[in-house]
């Protein structure tokens, strides 16, 4: 039966894992396929990160929609503000 490259490689990587584990366990039978069932803990540690590593990007993403949304918005009344500072120390450099 032929398989996708890819199913087929991983379907060998697995074969080669779960030999590993038969070394690893010193189990001799062939007829006994070691599987490591995964645990609760790293789970929950996993979910947690890609949580929190979301939650990162959304506050990153809204800051800088804040921020460009503030440059937007107040832009016509910082640059008055900035012109007029640079007028008074344009003054007093003069005198």
């Amino acid at each position: 039966m032929k398989m996708k490259p890819t199913l087929q490689k991983r379907l060998d990587e697995e074969k080669k894992q779960r030999s590993r584990y038969k070394k690893q366990y010193g189990i001799e039978d062939e007829n006994v396929i070691v599987v490591e069932k995964r645990n609760t803990v790293k789970v929950i540690a996993e979910i947690l990160q890609q949580l929190i590593r979301w939650i990162a990007i959304i506050a990153v993403v809204l800051l800088s929609l804040s921020g460009l949304y503030a440059w937007i918005y107040f832009y016509k009344e910082l640059s008055g503000g900035l012109q007029a500072a640079v007028q008074e120390i344009q003054t007093l450099l003069q005198l």
